[in-house]
């Protein structure tokens, strides 16, 4: 079928009429044809709106927009020759509202035009699928898939497992305005109460002492919760060689699913750290995320496996930068909550906006240490894995944490005024002013950044 035909039979599926013009909106082709429909095809960045409600088409925006990635045609993906473009944008699911908020990410299906006086202009299609709303995180990186359509399938995916982790958090948030408590947590913490059950009794275990004590154990005499208790009690008391043993014969006891497997891989992972064996450790971490993923500990291990790949910690690890910015991505899309706040979600931004910083990706750190500033410590709350005996802990622990996180949050106002310096004076300067500008009740920021720019002008 000829490409006009295709166009014309897909715009016959849906319109929206008003008072002075009527908009075709086309229902969904199917996703291939949708792909051979559009003539561009880019993840962007909404920046600012620069038309009225109507313009021509009807309903249609134009916006100023920067381009993440161009995945078909010949719009130019971001770069510092082209900074933002302009495109006149229409959602088909909501065609009385726009949805194309101030930095907001989406996948678009575009439409290229040429107007009489020659220019080129792009509108987003007017049919069903044609605008996909995507996670403010990760779309620097082009993605995955060794076709357009692998790669197009890849980013819905994307969207739909953002689009499910923002419904839950809606929910959480409001069951908590109708005095409930986040009901997606209740499961790590009953698994975490039933591992404090089985780590309980090791204090004054006086036999497990005594074996810590012995040079040469035989693991096979023991039974399966002996071993898993052996290899928490090695590992908290330092034996972290017979800790690995003990969980090696544990593991051939326990099956695969069985939530203790978890626990024996994280003790042996915390131990292979301790015996400076990064490879180990890391591959152990990673059997857990793999096999259990709904582990309590998932967002500490995650987290681990982030500063692992970060840098060169311990012997037979090397920095994986590309692995350090997925695992630190992991913990901040699997945890970040609306009504609680995890620490190590706080430090996985602080790492990941480090990292792409030392990458010269400016804007994208930004964003993560602007999300470390708006926290608000109030909402603190303790690790899924974290157990308590008493409301006294639990209080001990809270105030803890809030003074951590106040320190993370002096640290983030510390990378946003020095993030502004660059290789250029003028511009380090003009970074500076306008980050003075966006904080403009924030004293300890505006004082920090006047510094430097004092200093700048007397280099």
């Amino acid at each position: 079928m000829p490409r006009t035909l295709k166009c014309a039979a897909v715009l016959m599926g849906l319109f929206v009429l008003s008072t002075a013009h009527a908009i075709f909106i086309g229902g969904f082709p199917g996703l291939t044809e949708l792909i051979d429909t559009a003539d561009a095809i880019v993840i962007l960045r909404t920046e600012r709106c620069l038309s009225g409600y109507r313009t021509t088409p009807p309903y249609y925006k134009e916006y100023e927009c920067t381009i993440y990635q161009s995945l078909k045609g010949d719009i130019p993906k971001f770069s510092l020759d082209n900074l933002r473009v302009k495109l006149k944008l229409f959602d088909p699911e909501t065609a009385f509202k726009t949805p194309f908020a101030h930095g907001a990410d989406h996948l678009m299906f575009l439409s290229k035009k040429i107007t009489e006086e020659g220019e080129v202009e792009y509108y987003s299609l007017c049919m069903k699928g044609a605008y996909v709303p995507l996670s403010p995180l990760g779309n620097e990186k082009m993605p995955e898939g060794d076709t357009l359509e692998e790669k197009v399938r890849n980013v819905i995916k994307g969207a739909i497992k953002y689009e499910n982790q923002q419904h839950e958090k809606k929910q959480a948030f409001l069951e908590k305005m109708l005095g409930g408590k986040y009901v997606g947590m209740k499961r790590y913490k009953k698994q975490a109460a039933r591992e404090a059950k089985v780590l309980l009794p090791l204090s004054p275990r006086n036999d497990l002492k005594e074996l810590s004590e012995q040079k040469e154990i035989n693991f096979d005499e023991y039974d399966a919760k002996q071993l898993v208790q052996m290899v928490a009690y090695f590992h908290r008391h330092h034996k972290h060689s017979k800790a690995v043993q003990a969980g090696e014969a544990a593991l051939k006891r326990i099956s695969s699913h069985d939530e203790q497997d978890a626990m024996i891989r994280y003790y042996m992972a915390k131990s292979y750290e301790a015996l400076q064996d990064g490879f180990r450790a890391k591959s152990k971490y990673h059997q857990i995320l793999t096999m259990h993923s709904e582990y309590c500990r998932n967002i500490e291990i995650a987290y681990r496996l982030a500063e692992l790949n970060s840098s060169i910690i311990l012997n037979r690890t090397e920095p994986d930068t590309e692995k350090a910015v997925k695992w630190h991505r992991y913990v901040i899309e699997h945890y970040e909550h609306p009504n609680i706040v995890y620490y190590e979600v706080l430090k996985s931004h602080m790492g990941l906006g480090i990292l792409l910083w030392d990458q010269s990706d400016y804007d994208a750190a930004v964003k993560h240490f602007e999300a470390i500033y708006k926290v608000d410590p109030a909402f603190a709350a303790p690790s899924p894995y974290k157990h308590f005996e008493n409301d006294r802990d639990y209080s001990d622990h809270i105030e803890w944490l809030q003074d951590r996180m106040k320190g993370i949050k002096k640290k983030s106002r510390e990378k946003l005024v020095n993030i502004c310096i660059r290789l250029d004076t003028e511009e380090s300067v003009k970074q500076l002013e306008k980050l003075k500008e966006k904080f403009n009740d924030d004293v300890e920021i505006i004082n920090m950044a006047d510094a430097k720019i004092s200093e700048l002008k007397q280099r």
